[in-house]
Formats: structure tokens, C-alpha cells, sequence
């Protein structure tokens, strides 16, 4: 899967030239860190007042691409 998002981002870097000064870094959403919490009573997060939130801005990402 990783080569497939690779390939897909080289191949559109090739049309739009003007993507080369964008950079990019390949991420995968961490399940393992909980949302931040408002509250831990009722469990809903900090920034959208949602049980289990799922918005993106609320996750903790960890790199594909970055070499250990």
C-alpha cells in the first residue's frame, strides 16, 4: 500500500509542476493515544465535544516514510 501512495504522489508530482515546492510526509493515524479530553466523565474530546471523536485534528499520526 505504501509503494501504490508513492507512485500516486510521484505520478501527480509529474502533471503539476508546481507541486515541487510542496513537501509531503506519509502518515498513519496512531490508535493507540486516546483524543485529548475535556472531560473524563463524560469522555468527550477537548476540541469538538464528541464521544469517541474521530475528526483528524484530533489524532496523534506517526510517520510511514521516517527511518528508524
Amino acid at each position: 500500500m505504501k509503494n501504490v501512495l508513492k507512485d500516486s504522489l510521484k505520478s501527480l508530482h509529474e502533471e503539476c509542476h508546481w507541486l515541487e515546492a510542496v513537501s509531503w510526509d506519509l502518515c498513519a493515524r496512531c490508535n493507540l493515544c486516546p483524543p485529548e479530553l475535556a472531560s473524563k466523565t463524560t469522555g468527550e474530546c477537548f476540541w469538538h465535544g464528541e464521544k469517541e471523536c474521530r475528526h483528524d485534528d484530533c489524532a496523534h499520526y506517526v510517520s510511514v516514510t521516517a527511518k528508524n
